[in-house]
């Protein structure tokens, strides 16, 4: 071998040592498969999930370098589990078995400036995206010997003998599992994020009659009541533009179902009625509707 070939030889090599040493690709890769491979065990025993893995896989690697600390922007601190499930501004991060209507899994599937992490950085795999999800659909817990917390019941459990027997939808189910939840912290006077302008011009939401005058609920017709075009058709409330996520599929059913049957205020206080199923969806809609008074204040949607 001549002295050219040797110095060639002894370059390569050199750059070889240097690549795989200083974290080059051969090195990378290897990593990133073990990582998987402890992911994708981990991912095996959904209900074993728990803050410590999620930390370890996504929020270390991937949020905490901006989220965290005095310099945490937006506000929002993901260094902690206490942080994290304690929200901020009003919003919350998490809500505990509703992947579909906690902020942190929101930003991580939508699209555009709202999306986490942003664009430029590196992105989470589909697999770290589904620990998160698996995390909160199994309450969230700080630990895994943490007992599940009593309200581990499904959401989906908690409806179904609402959409089973819609004549027993009324204002307080609604309030409970729609309003609680995503309205009234702006809509009411009493809220936590009082909105003055969202009040006087769109609802206070914490009563009967204030949610059917100043929301515009037409009984019977709920693509004709401004709160259901809002929350549902037009996906306007609550704010995409706040970082809220809209309104699940199962709110909106118990919402939808609840105008489609007059919008009663207190199921109890009926006592024993007369109901007349729609022929064509009796499942549905099983109660006759009186009209309802025209709106008091400016729609939802406008």
């Amino acid at each position: 071998m001549n002295s050219r070939s040797v110095r060639s030889s002894l370059i390569s090599l050199a750059c070889a040592v240097m690549f795989i040493g200083c974290g080059g690709a051969s090195h990378y890769e290897m990593g990133t498969q073990i990582n998987k491979q402890e992911l994708t065990s981990v991912l095996a025993s959904p209900k074993s999930v728990d803050y410590a893995a999620v930390k370890r896989f996504v929020l270390d690697k991937n949020c905490i370098g901006c989220h965290s600390g005095a310099a945490k922007k937006n506000g929002i601190d993901l260094s902690s589990y206490g942080s994290i499930t304690e929200g901020h501004d009003g919003r919350k991060l998490v809500e505990l078995f509703s992947p579909g209507d906690s902020l942190l899994m929101n930003v991580l599937k939508t699209e555009g400036k709202r999306h986490m992490p942003p664009a430029g950085e590196v992105q989470l795999s589909e697999a770290q995206i589904q620990l998160v999800y698996t995390w909160i659909a199994n309450g969230a817990r700080r630990s895994e010997d943490e007992p599940i917390d009593p309200r581990g019941k499904q959401l989906q459990d908690q409806l179904a003998p609402y959409f089973e027997h819609p004549e027993n939808i009324d204002y307080p189910a609604v309030r409970k599992f729609v309003l609680a939840s995503t309205c009234v912290k702006c809509h009411s006077v009493q809220g936590d994020s009082k909105d003055i302008d969202a009040i006087q011009n769109s609802a206070n939401l914490t009563s009967y009659q204030t949610t059917l005058d100043l929301s515009g609920v037409v009984k019977g017709k709920p693509a004709e009541s401004k709160l259901f075009e809002a929350t549902a058709i037009k996906q306007i409330m609550p704010p995409p533009k706040a970082g809220y996520p809209p309104l699940d599929s199962l709110r909106t059913k118990l919402l939808r179902l609840w105008i489609l049957n007059c919008a009663i205020e207190d199921k109890a206080a009926l006592g024993n009625e007369v109901l007349h199923p729609d022929i064509d969806n009796p499942s549905e809609k099983v109660r006759d509707c009186e009209p309802s008074p025209p709106p008091q204040s400016q729609s939802l949607a406008e």
